[in-house]
């Protein structure tokens, strides 16, 4: 429950109030059930080998402006990845060409991360895929199962907090509390 001052329950009441005050009649309650349907990540949920187009990732400069911007606009709420060593595994990533296995958690806490600066710095298109899907996509198909979390218990919720902010960005709100149910330990 988001209580009645969250924006999403403010948005309900406008568009309720805008549908009776336009149409004299209250609006249907099913007209108001549009959890997932906004945006389409182009994923269906399901895992698969994975093939990673390391092109596909930004530049060290624009991560690390989406890095930041992910810190601009969430660090003061939330604690989405411990700073120091997060970005010592950017440096050794980008600085030093490792690229080591791409199903570590860290690089999957990476992409979601770059996610999430999209979402919040990229404009929407007309396309109905939201900034950021892409990366989204790969890290949950990259993400094992949450029996197999528990070896970095610590980045592993961090990664499944990242995950449900970007949903709940997305208006997937019903998906977002499920992962952060099974962030909390």
């Amino acid at each position: 429950y988001l209580g009645t001052s969250s924006n999403w329950s403010f948005g309900r009441r406008i568009l309720s109030t805008a549908h009776e005050r336009l149409y004299g009649t209250p609006l249907p309650p099913a007209s108001l059930l549009f959890e997932g349907q906004t945006y389409d990540l182009g994923w269906d949920g399901r895992r698969s080998s994975v093939a990673f187009d390391e092109a596909s990732l930004p530049t060290s400069d624009f991560a690390l402006f989406l890095i930041n911007a992910v810190k601009f606009h969430c660090g003061q709420l939330f604690h989405l990845f411990d700073e120091q060593d997060f970005m010592r595994h950017f440096s050794n990533h980008h600085d030093l060409q490792h690229h080591g296995d791409r199903s570590d958690l860290w690089h999957i806490h990476y992409l979601l991360i770059l996610a999430l600066g999209k979402a919040f710095i990229v404009r929407v298109g007309q396309d109905r895929r939201p900034p950021g899907a892409n990366e989204y996509a790969q890290a949950m198909k990259l993400l094992p199962d949450p029996m197999y979390l528990g070896n970095d218990p610590i980045q592993s919720i961090e990664i499944l907090c990242c995950a449900a902010v970007y949903l709940q960005c997305l208006d997937m709100r019903t998906a977002a509390y499920s992962l952060v149910r099974l962030a909390i330990p």
